[in-house]
């Protein structure tokens, strides 16, 4: 409970838009990632649909990682983007529009967002959708598992935190119940410290609340029984890191250490699947 109320207040005074205090940010550097590698023709059936797969899967994960990294600006455009566009019947057939009109008004509900709870909650909920389109067509994207960081340093830690998140939003739109736990075991594992963090505008004991919600939100989402629930916690736990790297002033380096090239898509559904 105390864990909860810290975390309420503390999203009341860091808005979407910004906090007035700058905290003070790591000195440590951090490696430049890579982004070159995307989802390529080899990944991805040709046509309208595996060409909206594409640009979709990177659309969301601009916007996830703008959110965690504290670029809600940069997460607005991507959410924005998937609001407004309209794919046509040619990649989207009309027993699947349910799911993609769902997932659009998720999308602009972002827009409407005062707070990265609530943000966070829309992002969630859009992907949501996304997973119950791939489950109708029993086609979604195929992901490989890249092996969980090792070590007690707190970057290493950090890193657990980065493969744990992944994976959750893997298992979501993928509707791969084993990736969604194993994400949430890991995140529930993670071992941080408040002394090795870097000094924002929280006092220590307000970060150690802050990392025992998390485990509570890991907890959580591992005895969920179904997809809605699973989502709604992968939002809360979202937020809470969006919340956190915001307080401690190291947004632009929470984006710096996600690398894309860890969860591309191996598989897409073909315009067969897509169409029955």
């Amino acid at each position: 409970m105390r864990a909860l109320i810290h975390l309420a207040i503390l999203s009341l005074v860091l808005p979407v838009f910004g906090c007035d205090d700058e905290p003070e940010a790591p000195t440590e550097p951090v490696e430049e990632v890579s982004t070159d590698d995307e989802p390529g023709s080899d990944q991805l059936e040709p046509g309208p649909t595996g060409d909206l797969m594409r640009e979709h899967f990177l659309k969301v994960r601009e916007a996830r990682q703008a959110l965690v990294g504290d670029d809600i600006e940069g997460a607005r455009a991507a959410m924005a983007w998937l609001a407004d566009n309209d794919p046509g019947l040619d990649a989207v057939p009309t027993p699947l529009r349910p799911n993609l009109e769902g997932m659009r008004e998720e999308a602009r509900s972002f827009a409407d967002a005062t707070t990265l709870s609530e943000a966070s909650m829309a992002f969630a909920g859009m992907l949501n959708y996304c997973g119950e389109c791939h489950q109708h067509v029993e086609g979604g994207p195929e992901f490989a598992m890249p092996p969980g960081p090792d070590g007690d340093a707190l970057q290493d830690q950090m890193q657990r935190h980065r493969w744990a998140i992944e994976r959750m939003w893997e298992g979501i739109v993928s509707r791969n119940l084993e990736t969604y736990v194993d994400g949430a075991t890991v995140m529930g594992d993670v071992q941080l410290r408040a002394e090795e963090l870097p000094h924002g505008v929280l006092e220590p004991e307000r970060i150690d609340a802050i990392i025992a919600h998390v485990h509570e939100l890991a907890g959580a989402a591992k005895e969920s029984t179904d997809w809605d629930d699973r989502t709604e916690n992968f939002g809360r736990l979202l937020a809470t890191c969006a919340t956190c790297h915001r307080a401690l002033g190291v947004g632009a380096f929470a984006r710096a250490a996600m690398d894309p090239a860890i969860e591309e898509p191996t598989e897409e559904p073909t315009e067969e699947a897509a169409a029955e």
